[in-house]
């Protein structure tokens, strides 16, 4: 019913930009094509309510002999569970008959089972809406009708300096992010309850348009979680698309606009 082979490091990956610390707790893990990705819809609260303002497509390689879909409860358990192996182990993951994720690593032995869920109650998992990355993003409903979201600003920066810039705005602890870019320049510009920060963002090697947009802080998250080539995209007052990019992953965001509540 499922037979994988993946290393263990691709397999924390994964589901580390899915989770982000905490953002998404479940999700359904994919296997096909030799391939294994996630792709998860909208942040679920404390009461049970998917919001769908975050879009999540992770995608990572692996060898499928079997594939298959694999639904997960608290994924950030399962991502510590996995990290009771090296990061350098080649895994065999399979389903047991009791409905349980098999991760056995060969030499030295080691088997971890994990309980799976029923599909059905992964809320994070749309069967109803299908979201394409590119430029422009594609999303396609159940009916087959499509909206496009375009952009008019592009930034490609690297993403360990992304990454970086995220550490440092974070210490503001505000719960919106402006973003803009002016010349060239990506600009951070935050309020905290008794301090701000205007910071530009370093490592940019390309920029095209000049626009803004205000975004929630789970924009920090994400940047904190670059790695490899980051392109951002957005328009004035739109979502912004984040693309990260390195040998064989990419990883895909779109985060809607700040909405003060």
């Amino acid at each position: 019913m499922l037979n994988v082979t993946v290393k263990m490091h691709n397999l924390q990956e994964l589901i580390r930009k899915v989770y982000l610390n905490g953002l998404i707790n479940d999700a359904v893990l994919m296997f096909k094509d030799n391939r294994m990705k996630i792709e998860a819809i909208g942040m679920e609260d404390e009461q049970g309510v998917v919001d769908q303002t975050l879009t999540i497509d992770v995608n990572y390689p692996c060898e499928v002999t079997e594939g298959g879909n694999v639904a997960i409860n608290g994924i950030g358990t399962l991502l510590s569970n996995l990290e009771l192996f090296e990061r350098d182990d080649i895994v065999q993951l399979s389903i047991s008959a009791k409905n349980e994720l098999v991760v056995v690593r060969t030499t030295p032995s080691q088997v971890l089972t994990y309980d799976l869920a029923d599909i059905q109650f992964i809320k994070t998992y749309s069967t109803g809406l299908k979201t394409i990355f590119g430029a422009p993003i594609k999303i396609v409903k159940l009916d087959g009708k499509e909206k496009l979201i375009a952009f008019d600003t592009t930034v490609v920066v690297d993403g360990q300096k992304l990454k970086e810039h995220a550490k440092k705005v974070s210490a503001i602890k505000a719960t919106s992010v402006p973003i803009r870019v002016i010349g060239g320049k990506l600009i951070t510009d935050i309020k905290g309850e008794i301090s701000g920060l205007t910071r530009e963002v370093e490592g940019v090697t390309s920029a095209s348009g000049n626009s803004g947009s205000t975004f929630k802080g789970d924009i920090l998250t994400i940047f904190n979680h670059g790695i490899g080539t980051a392109t951002l995209r957005f328009s004035e007052g739109s979502p912004i698309h984040v693309h990260f990019e390195h040998e064989s992953m990419t990883a895909d965001y779109l985060l809607q606009v700040f909405v003060e509540r």
